[in-house]
Protein backbone atom coordinates (compact mmCIF):
# COMPACT_ATOMS: atom_id res chain seq x y z
CA UNK A 1 0.00 0.00 0.00
CA UNK A 2 2.99 2.39 -0.68
CA UNK A 3 6.23 3.42 1.38
CA UNK A 4 6.49 1.88 5.06
CA UNK A 5 7.41 4.84 7.27
CA UNK A 6 9.09 3.89 10.31
CA UNK A 7 10.47 6.31 13.17
CA UNK A 8 13.12 6.30 14.98
CA UNK A 9 12.83 5.51 19.07
CA UNK A 10 15.67 6.16 21.06
CA UNK A 11 15.45 5.88 25.32
CA UNK A 12 18.04 6.77 27.41
CA UNK A 13 18.28 6.26 31.29
CA UNK A 14 21.46 7.04 32.97
CA UNK A 15 24.13 5.46 31.15
CA UNK A 16 21.57 2.92 29.29
CA UNK A 17 20.01 3.35 25.79
CA UNK A 18 17.94 1.50 23.39
CA UNK A 19 16.53 2.36 20.29
CA UNK A 20 14.65 0.95 17.60
CA UNK A 21 12.34 2.25 14.08
CA UNK A 22 8.64 1.65 15.82
CA UNK A 23 5.86 1.80 12.70
CA UNK A 24 2.76 2.72 13.63
CA UNK A 25 -0.91 1.85 12.40
CA UNK A 26 -4.19 0.20 13.28
CA UNK A 27 -5.01 -3.58 12.89
CA UNK A 28 -8.67 -4.66 12.94
CA UNK A 29 -10.19 -8.13 12.42
CA UNK A 30 -13.39 -7.69 11.54
CA UNK A 31 -15.88 -10.64 12.14
CA UNK A 32 -19.65 -9.48 11.46
CA UNK A 33 -22.79 -11.55 10.87
CA UNK A 34 -23.73 -11.79 7.50
CA UNK A 35 -25.47 -13.62 4.72
CA UNK A 36 -23.45 -14.90 1.85
CA UNK A 37 -24.24 -17.51 -0.71
CA UNK A 38 -28.03 -18.06 0.94
CA UNK A 39 -26.59 -19.30 4.12
CA UNK A 40 -25.53 -17.30 7.52
CA UNK A 41 -22.31 -16.55 7.97
CA UNK A 42 -19.77 -14.71 10.03
CA UNK A 43 -17.25 -12.21 7.70
CA UNK A 44 -13.22 -12.28 8.36
CA UNK A 45 -11.15 -9.72 7.24
CA UNK A 46 -8.46 -7.39 8.02
CA UNK A 47 -8.30 -3.60 8.28
CA UNK A 48 -5.69 -1.37 8.07
CA UNK A 49 -5.77 2.20 8.95
CA UNK A 50 -9.64 2.08 8.07
CA UNK A 51 -9.01 0.16 4.86
CA UNK A 52 -10.07 -3.05 4.16
CA UNK A 53 -7.58 -5.31 1.93
CA UNK A 54 -7.58 -8.42 0.05
CA UNK A 55 -4.97 -10.52 2.16
CA UNK A 56 -2.52 -12.18 -0.60
CA UNK A 57 0.85 -14.36 0.56
CA UNK A 58 1.70 -17.91 1.82
CA UNK A 59 2.51 -19.69 4.51
CA UNK A 60 5.82 -19.24 5.90
CA UNK A 61 8.24 -22.26 7.36
CA UNK A 62 11.53 -21.95 8.92
CA UNK A 63 14.15 -21.36 6.35
CA UNK A 64 17.12 -23.44 7.41
CA UNK A 65 17.34 -26.14 9.54
CA UNK A 66 20.30 -24.92 11.28
CA UNK A 67 20.08 -22.22 13.19
CA UNK A 68 22.97 -20.16 13.03
CA UNK A 69 22.55 -20.61 8.46
CA UNK A 70 19.35 -18.25 9.33
CA UNK A 71 21.21 -15.11 8.55
CA UNK A 72 19.93 -11.17 7.74
CA UNK A 73 20.85 -11.93 4.09
CA UNK A 74 18.76 -15.52 4.14
CA UNK A 75 15.79 -13.81 5.80
CA UNK A 76 15.67 -10.60 3.23
CA UNK A 77 16.21 -12.56 0.21
CA UNK A 78 12.91 -15.11 0.70
CA UNK A 79 11.14 -11.36 2.04
CA UNK A 80 11.98 -9.60 -0.82
CA UNK A 81 10.45 -12.33 -2.78
CA UNK A 82 7.47 -12.32 -1.35
CA UNK A 83 6.60 -8.72 -1.90
CA UNK A 84 8.23 -8.91 -5.75
CA UNK A 85 5.25 -11.61 -5.92
CA UNK A 86 3.04 -9.10 -4.57
CA UNK A 87 2.09 -10.40 -1.60
CA UNK A 88 0.82 -8.25 1.24
CA UNK A 89 0.49 -11.29 4.54
CA UNK A 90 2.18 -14.33 5.52
CA UNK A 91 1.17 -16.81 7.84
CA UNK A 92 3.58 -17.64 10.37
CA UNK A 93 3.16 -21.35 10.66
CA UNK A 94 3.12 -23.16 14.26
CA UNK A 95 4.80 -25.86 13.64
CA UNK A 96 8.19 -23.80 13.34
CA UNK A 97 9.79 -21.29 15.68
CA UNK A 98 9.15 -17.94 16.62
CA UNK A 99 11.83 -16.35 14.32
CA UNK A 100 15.15 -13.67 15.00
CA UNK A 101 14.75 -9.92 15.03
CA UNK A 102 15.87 -9.78 11.33
CA UNK A 103 12.82 -11.87 9.93
CA UNK A 104 10.45 -9.38 12.11
CA UNK A 105 12.30 -6.11 10.93
CA UNK A 106 12.37 -7.30 7.82
CA UNK A 107 8.58 -7.77 7.25
CA UNK A 108 8.35 -4.16 9.27
CA UNK A 109 10.33 -2.92 6.60
CA UNK A 110 8.92 -4.23 3.47
CA UNK A 111 4.53 -3.70 4.37
CA UNK A 112 4.28 -7.40 5.09
CA UNK A 113 2.14 -8.46 7.79
CA UNK A 114 2.46 -11.08 9.52
CA UNK A 115 -0.64 -13.76 10.69
CA UNK A 116 1.80 -15.04 13.86
CA UNK A 117 0.60 -18.56 14.68
CA UNK A 118 2.13 -19.52 18.37
CA UNK A 119 4.51 -22.65 18.18
CA UNK A 120 1.76 -25.14 18.61
CA UNK A 121 1.07 -27.36 15.53
CA UNK A 122 -0.72 -30.82 14.43
CA UNK A 123 -0.84 -32.48 17.75
CA UNK A 124 -2.82 -32.79 21.26
CA UNK A 125 -0.34 -31.13 23.61
CA UNK A 126 -0.77 -31.99 27.52
CA UNK A 127 -2.39 -29.71 30.03
CA UNK A 128 -1.22 -30.61 33.63
CA UNK A 129 0.45 -27.15 35.40
CA UNK A 130 3.66 -27.62 34.66
CA UNK A 131 3.66 -27.74 31.13
CA UNK A 132 0.50 -24.73 31.33
CA UNK A 133 3.47 -22.97 33.50
CA UNK A 134 5.99 -23.59 30.35
CA UNK A 135 3.04 -21.60 27.93
CA UNK A 136 2.44 -19.08 30.22
CA UNK A 137 6.50 -18.03 30.82
CA UNK A 138 7.01 -18.73 26.69
CA UNK A 139 4.15 -16.48 25.70
CA UNK A 140 5.10 -14.02 27.91
CA UNK A 141 8.34 -13.44 27.11
CA UNK A 142 7.68 -14.12 22.90
CA UNK A 143 4.92 -11.52 22.86
CA UNK A 144 6.41 -8.47 25.07
CA UNK A 145 9.35 -9.37 23.02
CA UNK A 146 7.63 -8.95 19.53
CA UNK A 147 4.33 -6.75 20.23
CA UNK A 148 5.90 -3.02 18.76
CA UNK A 149 6.31 -4.87 15.45
CA UNK A 150 3.95 -3.10 13.14
CA UNK A 151 4.14 -6.44 10.68
CA UNK A 152 2.17 -8.18 13.43
CA UNK A 153 -1.02 -8.40 12.28
CA UNK A 154 -2.52 -11.32 14.35
CA UNK A 155 -1.84 -13.85 16.98
CA UNK A 156 -3.28 -17.06 16.22
CA UNK A 157 -3.29 -20.01 18.79
CA UNK A 158 -2.20 -23.21 16.68
CA UNK A 159 -2.11 -24.64 13.42
CA UNK A 160 -4.87 -27.79 13.06
CA UNK A 161 -4.75 -28.79 16.83
CA UNK A 162 -8.41 -28.45 16.84
CA UNK A 163 -8.56 -31.38 13.79
CA UNK A 164 -6.01 -33.23 15.23
CA UNK A 165 -8.71 -34.52 17.94
CA UNK A 166 -10.08 -36.47 15.67
CA UNK A 167 -6.85 -37.82 13.94
CA UNK A 168 -5.80 -40.84 16.13
CA UNK A 169 -7.91 -43.80 17.51
CA UNK A 170 -7.20 -42.89 21.13
CA UNK A 171 -7.94 -39.17 21.15
CA UNK A 172 -11.45 -40.13 18.62
CA UNK A 173 -12.43 -42.31 21.67
CA UNK A 174 -12.05 -39.69 24.26
CA UNK A 175 -12.91 -36.89 22.46
CA UNK A 176 -14.32 -35.25 25.51
CA UNK A 177 -11.25 -35.29 27.51
CA UNK A 178 -8.72 -34.07 25.01
CA UNK A 179 -11.08 -30.91 23.99
CA UNK A 180 -11.22 -30.41 27.45
CA UNK A 181 -7.50 -30.12 28.03
CA UNK A 182 -7.69 -28.05 24.55
CA UNK A 183 -9.88 -25.75 25.90
CA UNK A 184 -7.42 -24.56 28.88
CA UNK A 185 -4.38 -24.16 26.55
CA UNK A 186 -6.69 -22.34 24.26
CA UNK A 187 -8.23 -20.14 27.20
CA UNK A 188 -4.47 -19.37 28.83
CA UNK A 189 -3.43 -18.37 25.46
CA UNK A 190 -6.01 -16.07 25.14
CA UNK A 191 -5.88 -14.67 28.72
CA UNK A 192 -2.30 -13.83 27.81
CA UNK A 193 -2.62 -12.02 24.86
CA UNK A 194 -5.52 -9.56 26.61
CA UNK A 195 -2.99 -8.97 29.63
CA UNK A 196 0.08 -8.52 27.43
CA UNK A 197 -1.01 -7.31 23.62
CA UNK A 198 -4.63 -6.50 24.41
CA UNK A 199 -4.49 -4.31 20.85
CA UNK A 200 -4.15 -7.36 18.90
CA UNK A 201 -6.71 -10.10 18.46
CA UNK A 202 -6.13 -13.50 19.18
CA UNK A 203 -7.76 -16.32 16.89
CA UNK A 204 -7.65 -19.46 18.80
CA UNK A 205 -6.79 -21.64 16.23
CA UNK A 206 -6.16 -22.29 12.65
CA UNK A 207 -8.53 -23.25 10.83
CA UNK A 208 -11.09 -22.02 13.02
CA UNK A 209 -14.83 -20.33 13.01
CA UNK A 210 -13.36 -17.49 15.05
CA UNK A 211 -12.98 -16.58 18.81
CA UNK A 212 -15.19 -18.62 21.05
CA UNK A 213 -15.78 -21.30 18.48
CA UNK A 214 -12.95 -23.53 17.95
CA UNK A 215 -14.51 -27.01 17.36
CA UNK A 216 -16.17 -26.22 14.08
CA UNK A 217 -14.79 -28.20 11.51
CA UNK A 218 -13.50 -25.50 8.97
CA UNK A 219 -12.06 -27.96 6.99
CA UNK A 220 -15.93 -28.34 5.79
CA UNK A 221 -17.11 -25.31 7.07
CA UNK A 222 -16.53 -22.29 4.09
CA UNK A 223 -19.07 -19.58 6.11
CA UNK A 224 -16.95 -18.30 8.81
CA UNK A 225 -13.82 -18.52 9.99
CA UNK A 226 -10.35 -19.39 7.83
CA UNK A 227 -10.21 -22.55 5.91
CA UNK A 228 -8.00 -25.02 5.28
CA UNK A 229 -8.26 -27.18 1.91
CA UNK A 230 -6.42 -30.14 1.16
CA UNK A 231 -8.63 -32.01 -0.36
CA UNK A 232 -8.05 -31.57 -4.08
CA UNK A 233 -4.42 -31.70 -4.37
CA UNK A 234 -3.66 -34.35 -2.00
CA UNK A 235 -6.37 -36.72 -3.73
CA UNK A 236 -5.55 -35.79 -6.87
CA UNK A 237 -9.34 -34.14 -7.30
CA UNK A 238 -10.13 -31.90 -10.89
CA UNK A 239 -9.10 -28.29 -10.65
CA UNK A 240 -12.56 -27.65 -10.92
CA UNK A 241 -13.36 -29.14 -7.36
CA UNK A 242 -11.94 -25.66 -6.48
CA UNK A 243 -15.10 -23.43 -8.11
CA UNK A 244 -17.51 -25.56 -5.21
CA UNK A 245 -15.44 -24.03 -2.18
CA UNK A 246 -16.39 -20.12 -1.33
CA UNK A 247 -14.43 -19.70 1.80
CA UNK A 248 -14.37 -16.28 3.86
CA UNK A 249 -10.59 -16.68 4.47
CA UNK A 250 -8.47 -19.68 2.99
CA UNK A 251 -5.51 -19.85 4.95
CA UNK A 252 -3.65 -22.73 3.89
CA UNK A 253 -4.17 -24.97 0.39
CA UNK A 254 -1.20 -25.73 -1.41
CA UNK A 255 -0.31 -28.37 -4.38
CA UNK A 256 3.30 -30.42 -3.99
CA UNK A 257 6.06 -29.85 -7.00
CA UNK A 258 9.48 -31.18 -7.31
CA UNK A 259 12.37 -28.21 -7.62
CA UNK A 260 14.15 -27.94 -11.06
CA UNK A 261 15.73 -30.60 -12.32
CA UNK A 262 18.88 -28.65 -11.89
CA UNK A 263 18.65 -28.37 -8.14
CA UNK A 264 17.41 -32.34 -7.88
CA UNK A 265 21.04 -33.30 -9.62
CA UNK A 266 22.84 -30.94 -6.41
CA UNK A 267 21.25 -32.82 -3.74
CA UNK A 268 20.54 -36.24 -4.60
CA UNK A 269 24.12 -37.85 -6.83
CA UNK A 270 23.27 -37.48 -10.35
CA UNK A 271 22.24 -40.63 -11.32
CA UNK A 272 19.32 -40.32 -9.00
CA UNK A 273 17.93 -37.27 -9.87
CA UNK A 274 14.71 -39.08 -10.86
CA UNK A 275 11.33 -38.97 -9.25
CA UNK A 276 11.44 -42.68 -7.90
CA UNK A 277 14.93 -43.02 -6.97
CA UNK A 278 15.42 -43.60 -3.18
CA UNK A 279 17.75 -40.25 -3.58
CA UNK A 280 14.51 -38.41 -4.33
CA UNK A 281 12.09 -40.42 -1.94
CA UNK A 282 13.82 -39.49 1.12
CA UNK A 283 13.83 -35.88 0.38
CA UNK A 284 10.05 -35.84 -0.50
CA UNK A 285 8.15 -34.67 2.86
CA UNK A 286 4.77 -35.48 1.62
CA UNK A 287 2.87 -38.89 2.58
CA UNK A 288 -1.02 -39.52 2.03
CA UNK A 289 -2.86 -42.98 2.75
CA UNK A 290 0.26 -43.78 2.59
CA UNK A 291 0.97 -42.92 -1.17
CA UNK A 292 4.38 -40.93 -1.80
CA UNK A 293 4.10 -37.27 -2.67
CA UNK A 294 5.79 -37.90 -6.11
CA UNK A 295 3.22 -40.75 -6.65
CA UNK A 296 0.55 -38.10 -5.66
CA UNK A 297 1.95 -35.46 -8.25
CA UNK A 298 1.81 -38.56 -11.34
CA UNK A 299 -1.70 -38.96 -10.39
CA UNK A 300 -2.01 -34.90 -10.74
CA UNK A 301 0.22 -34.72 -13.85
CA UNK A 302 -2.09 -37.68 -15.40
CA UNK A 303 -5.04 -34.83 -15.52
CA UNK A 304 -4.21 -32.08 -17.55
CA UNK A 305 -0.55 -33.23 -19.20
CA UNK A 306 0.51 -35.99 -22.02
CA UNK A 307 3.30 -38.16 -20.63
CA UNK A 308 6.74 -36.64 -20.58
CA UNK A 309 8.97 -37.65 -22.82
CA UNK A 310 12.39 -37.45 -20.61
CA UNK A 311 12.98 -37.55 -17.04
CA UNK A 312 13.70 -33.79 -16.59
CA UNK A 313 10.59 -33.06 -18.41
CA UNK A 314 8.36 -34.61 -15.17
CA UNK A 315 10.37 -31.81 -12.58
CA UNK A 316 8.94 -29.35 -15.23
CA UNK A 317 5.62 -30.35 -15.68
CA UNK A 318 5.12 -30.85 -11.56
CA UNK A 319 5.93 -27.33 -11.57
CA UNK A 320 3.55 -26.23 -14.27
CA UNK A 321 1.11 -28.25 -12.19
CA UNK A 322 1.45 -26.67 -8.98
CA UNK A 323 1.20 -23.08 -10.80
CA UNK A 324 -2.03 -24.30 -11.84
CA UNK A 325 -3.65 -25.49 -8.70
CA UNK A 326 -2.49 -22.24 -7.24
CA UNK A 327 -3.81 -19.81 -9.71
CA UNK A 328 -7.25 -21.61 -10.08
CA UNK A 329 -7.88 -21.59 -6.42
CA UNK A 330 -6.20 -17.91 -5.96
CA UNK A 331 -8.13 -16.02 -9.03
CA UNK A 332 -11.46 -17.92 -8.00
CA UNK A 333 -11.40 -16.93 -4.30
CA UNK A 334 -10.48 -13.06 -5.71
CA UNK A 335 -13.64 -13.08 -7.57
CA UNK A 336 -15.69 -13.75 -4.73
CA UNK A 337 -14.53 -10.41 -3.08
CA UNK A 338 -15.61 -9.31 -0.71
CA UNK A 339 -17.52 -12.26 0.28
CA UNK A 340 -13.76 -14.03 0.53
CA UNK A 341 -11.29 -11.75 1.71
CA UNK A 342 -7.75 -13.59 2.04
CA UNK A 343 -5.88 -16.81 0.43
CA UNK A 344 -2.50 -17.84 1.50
CA UNK A 345 -1.28 -20.84 0.02
CA UNK A 346 1.13 -23.93 1.31
CA UNK A 347 3.88 -22.79 1.53
CA UNK A 348 6.56 -20.03 0.40
CA UNK A 349 10.15 -21.52 1.19
CA UNK A 350 11.71 -24.53 1.76
CA UNK A 351 13.48 -25.95 4.99
CA UNK A 352 15.64 -28.37 2.62
CA UNK A 353 15.86 -29.09 -0.69
CA UNK A 354 13.38 -31.58 -1.75
CA UNK A 355 9.71 -32.16 -3.23
CA UNK A 356 7.44 -29.88 -1.31
CA UNK A 357 4.82 -27.87 -1.67
CA UNK A 358 7.00 -24.26 -1.96
CA UNK A 359 6.85 -21.80 -4.60
CA UNK A 360 10.82 -20.66 -3.37
CA UNK A 361 13.59 -23.62 -4.07
CA UNK A 362 15.63 -23.82 -0.75
CA UNK A 363 18.27 -21.56 -2.44
CA UNK A 364 16.39 -19.05 -3.29
CA UNK A 365 14.89 -19.91 -6.74
CA UNK A 366 11.75 -18.86 -7.67
CA UNK A 367 9.58 -22.14 -9.23
CA UNK A 368 7.10 -21.48 -12.00
CA UNK A 369 4.41 -21.20 -8.94
CA UNK A 370 6.31 -17.84 -7.81
CA UNK A 371 6.24 -16.09 -11.13
CA UNK A 372 2.63 -16.99 -11.58
CA UNK A 373 1.81 -15.66 -7.80
CA UNK A 374 3.11 -12.04 -9.03
CA UNK A 375 0.67 -12.17 -11.73
CA UNK A 376 -2.56 -13.75 -9.76
CA UNK A 377 -1.81 -11.63 -6.04
CA UNK A 378 -1.52 -8.54 -8.62
CA UNK A 379 -3.42 -5.02 -7.66
CA UNK A 380 -4.97 -5.35 -11.31
CA UNK A 381 -6.42 -8.79 -12.40
CA UNK A 382 -8.63 -9.99 -15.09
CA UNK A 383 -9.81 -13.58 -15.22
CA UNK A 384 -12.09 -16.13 -16.21
CA UNK A 385 -14.29 -18.64 -14.61
CA UNK A 386 -17.33 -20.90 -15.31
CA UNK A 387 -20.38 -19.67 -15.26
CA UNK A 388 -23.57 -20.43 -12.99
CA UNK A 389 -25.16 -21.10 -16.30
CA UNK A 390 -24.02 -24.19 -17.51
CA UNK A 391 -21.91 -24.07 -20.86
CA UNK A 392 -21.35 -20.20 -20.14
CA UNK A 393 -17.95 -18.76 -18.33
CA UNK A 394 -17.47 -15.68 -16.65
CA UNK A 395 -15.10 -12.27 -17.15
CA UNK A 396 -13.87 -10.98 -14.15
CA UNK A 397 -11.72 -7.50 -13.49
CA UNK A 398 -10.58 -6.39 -10.04
CA UNK A 399 -8.58 -3.83 -8.76
CA UNK A 400 -7.42 -3.01 -5.23
CA UNK A 401 -4.77 -0.16 -6.21
CA UNK A 402 -7.61 2.32 -4.11
CA UNK A 403 -7.33 4.51 -7.18
CA UNK A 404 -10.31 4.27 -9.17
CA UNK A 405 -9.77 3.45 -12.53
CA UNK A 406 -11.68 2.47 -16.04
CA UNK A 407 -10.60 -0.47 -18.05
CA UNK A 408 -11.13 -1.62 -21.29
CA UNK A 409 -11.00 -5.84 -21.81
CA UNK A 410 -10.14 -7.40 -24.74
CA UNK A 411 -11.20 -10.85 -24.99
CA UNK A 412 -9.55 -12.66 -28.61
CA UNK A 413 -10.04 -16.17 -29.45
CA UNK A 414 -7.04 -17.61 -30.75
CA UNK A 415 -6.43 -20.75 -32.64
CA UNK A 416 -3.35 -22.55 -31.28
CA UNK A 417 -2.09 -22.23 -35.01
CA UNK A 418 -1.48 -18.83 -34.17
CA UNK A 419 -5.02 -16.98 -36.12
CA UNK A 420 -7.01 -14.64 -33.76
CA UNK A 421 -10.85 -15.80 -35.31
CA UNK A 422 -13.38 -13.74 -32.87
CA UNK A 423 -12.82 -10.42 -30.27
CA UNK A 424 -14.69 -9.05 -28.03
CA UNK A 425 -14.71 -5.31 -25.95
CA UNK A 426 -15.80 -4.63 -22.68
CA UNK A 427 -15.61 -1.71 -20.37
CA UNK A 428 -14.97 -2.45 -16.62
CA UNK A 429 -14.84 -0.36 -13.30
CA UNK A 430 -14.22 -2.05 -10.09
CA UNK A 431 -14.25 -1.08 -6.94
CA UNK A 432 -11.44 -1.58 -4.75
CA UNK A 433 -11.70 -4.76 -3.41
CA UNK A 434 -14.81 -5.47 -4.80
CA UNK A 435 -14.57 -8.41 -7.73
CA UNK A 436 -16.63 -6.57 -10.85
CA UNK A 437 -18.01 -9.29 -13.53
CA UNK A 438 -17.43 -8.03 -17.02
CA UNK A 439 -19.51 -10.32 -19.41
CA UNK A 440 -20.41 -13.64 -19.60
CA UNK A 441 -19.97 -15.18 -22.23
CA UNK A 442 -21.44 -18.97 -24.06
CA UNK A 443 -18.32 -20.87 -25.14
CA UNK A 444 -20.96 -22.27 -28.12
CA UNK A 445 -20.53 -18.78 -29.54
CA UNK A 446 -17.27 -18.20 -28.43
CA UNK A 447 -16.18 -21.72 -30.42
CA UNK A 448 -18.17 -20.96 -33.73
CA UNK A 449 -17.91 -24.32 -34.79
CA UNK A 450 -14.73 -25.53 -33.47
CA UNK A 451 -13.95 -27.94 -31.40
CA UNK A 452 -12.63 -27.06 -27.88
CA UNK A 453 -9.23 -28.65 -28.49
CA UNK A 454 -8.38 -26.36 -30.96
CA UNK A 455 -9.14 -22.45 -29.61
CA UNK A 456 -7.98 -20.59 -26.51
CA UNK A 457 -9.16 -17.14 -24.77
CA UNK A 458 -6.80 -14.23 -24.20
CA UNK A 459 -7.94 -11.93 -22.11
CA UNK A 460 -6.24 -8.20 -21.58
CA UNK A 461 -7.35 -5.59 -19.65
CA UNK A 462 -6.15 -1.81 -20.36
CA UNK A 463 -6.25 1.35 -18.15
CA UNK A 464 -7.55 4.18 -19.75
CA UNK A 465 -4.15 5.37 -20.56
CA UNK A 466 -3.15 2.42 -22.69
CA UNK A 467 -1.27 0.99 -19.95
CA UNK A 468 -1.75 -2.68 -19.73
CA UNK A 469 -3.05 -3.26 -16.07
CA UNK A 470 -3.09 -7.47 -16.21
CA UNK A 471 -3.51 -10.21 -18.93
CA UNK A 472 -4.49 -14.24 -18.88
CA UNK A 473 -5.01 -16.81 -20.25
CA UNK A 474 -8.24 -19.79 -20.35
CA UNK A 475 -9.06 -23.10 -22.29
CA UNK A 476 -11.97 -24.99 -23.42
CA UNK A 477 -10.52 -28.28 -22.26
CA UNK A 478 -7.14 -29.54 -20.48
CA UNK A 479 -4.22 -29.61 -21.83
CA UNK A 480 -3.54 -33.06 -22.46
CA UNK A 481 -6.26 -32.81 -25.20
CA UNK A 482 -5.41 -29.47 -26.57
CA UNK A 483 -4.08 -29.45 -30.26
CA UNK A 484 -1.46 -27.15 -29.26
CA UNK A 485 1.39 -26.35 -32.31
CA UNK A 486 4.97 -27.68 -32.29
CA UNK A 487 6.10 -23.69 -31.76
CA UNK A 488 9.90 -22.59 -32.33
CA UNK A 489 10.29 -20.83 -29.49
CA UNK A 490 13.83 -18.62 -29.72
CA UNK A 491 15.82 -16.61 -26.95
CA UNK A 492 18.25 -14.43 -27.73
CA UNK A 493 20.30 -12.73 -24.50
CA UNK A 494 21.40 -9.41 -25.38
CA UNK A 495 23.37 -6.79 -22.97
CA UNK A 496 22.29 -3.63 -23.10
CA UNK A 497 23.73 -0.77 -20.53
CA UNK A 498 25.39 -3.26 -18.34
CA UNK A 499 21.44 -5.25 -18.10
CA UNK A 500 20.80 -8.81 -19.51
CA UNK A 501 18.04 -9.14 -21.36
CA UNK A 502 16.12 -12.35 -23.12
CA UNK A 503 14.66 -11.65 -26.44
CA UNK A 504 12.07 -14.19 -27.00
CA UNK A 505 9.89 -14.67 -30.09
CA UNK A 506 7.71 -17.96 -31.12
CA UNK A 507 6.25 -19.34 -34.15
CA UNK A 508 3.04 -20.32 -32.63
CA UNK A 509 0.95 -19.74 -29.16
CA UNK A 510 3.51 -21.50 -26.63
CA UNK A 511 2.23 -22.23 -22.78
CA UNK A 512 4.52 -22.16 -19.86
CA UNK A 513 7.37 -20.82 -21.56
CA UNK A 514 10.35 -21.35 -19.48
CA UNK A 515 13.87 -19.36 -19.08
CA UNK A 516 16.52 -21.41 -16.72
CA UNK A 517 19.35 -20.35 -15.89
CA UNK A 518 21.03 -23.12 -13.09
CA UNK A 519 24.31 -21.79 -12.63
CA UNK A 520 23.81 -18.01 -11.56
CA UNK A 521 22.05 -17.15 -9.22
CA UNK A 522 18.96 -14.27 -9.70
CA UNK A 523 15.48 -14.05 -11.33
CA UNK A 524 14.03 -12.96 -14.41
CA UNK A 525 11.06 -10.19 -14.48
CA UNK A 526 8.52 -12.70 -15.64
CA UNK A 527 8.78 -16.50 -16.59
CA UNK A 528 6.71 -19.47 -17.07
CA UNK A 529 4.20 -17.38 -19.41
CA UNK A 530 1.87 -17.27 -22.59
CA UNK A 531 3.89 -16.20 -25.93
CA UNK A 532 2.28 -15.26 -28.79
CA UNK A 533 3.65 -14.91 -32.28
CA UNK A 534 4.03 -11.21 -33.86
CA UNK A 535 4.22 -10.20 -29.94
CA UNK A 536 7.67 -10.29 -29.39
CA UNK A 537 8.49 -10.15 -25.33
CA UNK A 538 11.87 -8.34 -23.94
CA UNK A 539 12.79 -10.13 -20.44
CA UNK A 540 15.34 -8.64 -17.93
CA UNK A 541 17.56 -11.36 -16.39
CA UNK A 542 18.46 -9.80 -12.77
CA UNK A 543 21.79 -11.82 -11.42
CA UNK A 544 23.29 -11.98 -8.09
CA UNK A 545 26.81 -12.08 -6.91
CA UNK A 546 29.44 -12.19 -9.72
CA UNK A 547 28.79 -13.48 -12.84
CA UNK A 548 29.47 -12.62 -16.80
CA UNK A 549 27.21 -11.65 -19.08
CA UNK A 550 29.13 -14.12 -21.29
CA UNK A 551 28.64 -17.38 -19.35
CA UNK A 552 24.54 -15.98 -19.35
CA UNK A 553 24.12 -15.70 -22.91
CA UNK A 554 26.19 -19.62 -23.22
CA UNK A 555 23.86 -21.61 -20.49
CA UNK A 556 20.48 -20.01 -20.82
CA UNK A 557 17.77 -22.26 -21.31
CA UNK A 558 14.47 -22.23 -22.86
CA UNK A 559 11.54 -24.61 -23.11
CA UNK A 560 7.39 -24.81 -23.26
CA UNK A 561 4.68 -27.31 -22.77
CA UNK A 562 4.81 -29.11 -26.54
CA UNK A 563 8.44 -30.08 -26.08
CA UNK A 564 7.66 -32.18 -23.40
CA UNK A 565 5.66 -34.06 -26.05
CA UNK A 566 6.56 -37.95 -27.06
CA UNK A 567 5.61 -37.19 -30.56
Amino acid sequence: MGEQYRYDLKVAVGESSFAEKLGLRTVEVINEKDTVYGKDGISMKFRVNGRDFFAKGADWVPCELFEDRMTYDRYADILTSAKEANMNMLRHWGGGLFEHDAYYNICDSLGLMIWHDFMFSCAVYPSDQPFLDEIEAELNHQIRRLRDHAAIAMWCGDNECVGALGWWEVTRNNREFYTRSLDKIVKLRGKICAEVDPARVYWPSSPCAGPGDYQTDNWKEDSKGDMHLWSISKFAGPLSDYYKVRPRFCSEYGHSSLTSYASAKRYCAPWQADAWSEDMDVHTKEVTDGKRGNRIIADRLQLHFREPSKVSDFFYLSQCEQAMGLKVASEYWRTLEPACMGTIYWQLNDIWPGTSWSSIEYDGKWKQSHYHARHFFAPELVTVTPSETEGFIDIWALNDTGAKCDYTVIVKVWSFDGKVEREYSFGASPECSVAQKVATLGKKELLDGAGPDSRFLEIRMFAHDGREAASNSWLFTEYKDASLADATVKAEAVEEDGHWYVNLTTSAPAFFVWLSMPDIKGEFSDNSLVLYPDRPLKIEFCPEGKASFGEFAAKLKVMHLATTYAN
